[in-house]
């Protein structure tokens, strides 16, 4: 079958949608989710915290107050009735903010099964932040983070609008049908001082999408913008995809997502799709096949080698399962290496994804067919056929070998 010929549109399919428009750029304090993050950096005595020394501090005061050992007996108890983080951050959303509760239980009941009542445990969870925060507010830590929180709001609305043009760049590349998207406002939240830089999380209520991503990282707030108009595609999706095919996406799945997605088809495309775009498909990256990988082995400098072998636990973890423990070992060890690299990164649904991209950004109807329309006409074809293709893209990253490392 000719690839181009196969992704021909279906001539009874609709012509026209409305393209979202570009949001509403803000940024506002969320003191729930704030709230909710000093409770789990105290819980975890601060060894998840940011490397923020200003924070730590804070979190270790915090720890002495009368209270808060209460609290966190009950928010464990509330984790025990099948609340995870993700979970318990969207209800955290909710607090001062009444009218987003609706969508918030909404969110618990489609997405957390696990969890018998999610109307009671957001009750409970809701009451003890209130708790917290009473316990908490009237604090000169509070008023630290408060002050830290103002100064980040004031910096990201200084940047909302090269934000906005990052934002469009993503909308006309998608063309996301306002029809599926909903998003007409983004709420980029403050950078919570108790979270590490690479951490993000996307949430939506109503018309409104709420963005938790440090100011400095672009990449990850563009990623959680990209939930807004993935997800929603994917769920149109999966009612055209039968129970084998729902299989097959895990199945093509690196193991490297499997560890912090689990088996299940929906959250695996969503996060591969997005990070496919921004990782790969954006950023131009091809496959380091072995000779360009083996000639930077040859030119590697001894202390490189031991600042990756010492700073790159991915690295240094392949390197011990091999026998590789200086420089000289891994020019020996190449082949192995490199092949023992490919096995444990590669991923058939990101190939299999990035020709997707390919073929809809080379399509002639660019104006008629968006990449909604595109994937769902044609995403089925593609996992029929993505044995038959020659699937020679790798998973590098950026590594302190310049363009891509070693890992």
């Amino acid at each position: 079958m000719n690839r181009r010929e196969s992704i021909q549109l279906n001539e009874n399919s609709p012509a026209s949608f409305e393209m979202m428009k570009i949001p509403e750029i803000t940024s506002a304090v969320e003191w729930g989710a704030q709230l909710f993050s000093l409770l789990l950096a105290i819980e975890n005595s601060g060894t998840d915290v940011s490397d923020d020394s200003l924070a730590r501090e804070r979190v270790k005061i915090l720890e002495t107050r009368p209270n808060v050992s209460e609290i966190l007996n009950g928010l464990n108890e509330i984790i025990a009735l099948g609340a995870d983080e993700e979970s318990l951050y969207n209800l955290a959303l909710a607090y001062g903010h009444p009218e987003r509760m609706d969508d918030a239980i909404l969110f618990e009941e489609k997405n957390k099964p696990n969890i018998p009542d999610p109307f009671e445990l957001g009750r409970q969870f809701l009451a003890l932040l209130k708790s917290f925060d009473e316990e908490f507010s009237e604090t000169a830590e509070a008023k630290k983070i408060h002050d830290v929180l103002d100064s980040d709001v004031a910096e990201r609305l200084k940047r909302a609008k090269e934000t906005g043009r990052r934002i469009g760049k993503l909308i006309g590349f998608f063309m996301p049908d306002s029809a599926t998207t909903h998003i007409r406002k983004v709420n980029f939240v403050p950078t919570d001082p108790t979270k590490r830089k690479d951490t993000g999380r996307s949430f939506e209520f109503g018309e409104e999408q709420i963005i938790l991503s440090h100011i400095d990282n672009a990449a990850n707030q563009d990623h959680e913008f990209l939930h807004g108009v993935i997800n929603p595609i994917v769920e149109k999706l999966s009612a055209g995809l039968t129970e084998d095919q729902k299989g097959r996406i895990s199945e093509l799945a690196s193991e490297n997502l499997k560890k912090d997605y689990g088996e299940e088809w929906y959250s695996l495309l969503c996060e591969e799709l997005i990070r496919t775009y921004k990782e790969h498909f954006e950023a131009g990256t091809v496959e380091q096949d072995y000779e360009e990988f083996s000639q930077r082995v040859i030119s590697l400098e001894d202390e490189t080698f031991h600042e990756y072998y010492s700073n790159n636990p991915g690295f240094h973890d392949a390197c011990v399962k091999i026998g590789i423990s200086t420089v000289g070992d891994l020019r020996k060890n190449a082949r192995e290496y490199f092949n023992f690299r490919e096995r444990s990164r590669r991923s058939r649904l990101g190939d299999l994804i990035l020709t997707v991209y390919e073929e809809y950004s080379s399509r002639q109807d660019k104006r008629e067919v968006n990449f909604e329309r595109f994937l769902l006409e044609h995403f089925s074809e593609y996992l029929v056929h993505c044995d038959e293709e020659k699937w020679r893209r790798g998973r590098g990253e950026e590594g302190v070998m310049g363009a891509k490392g070693l890992e």
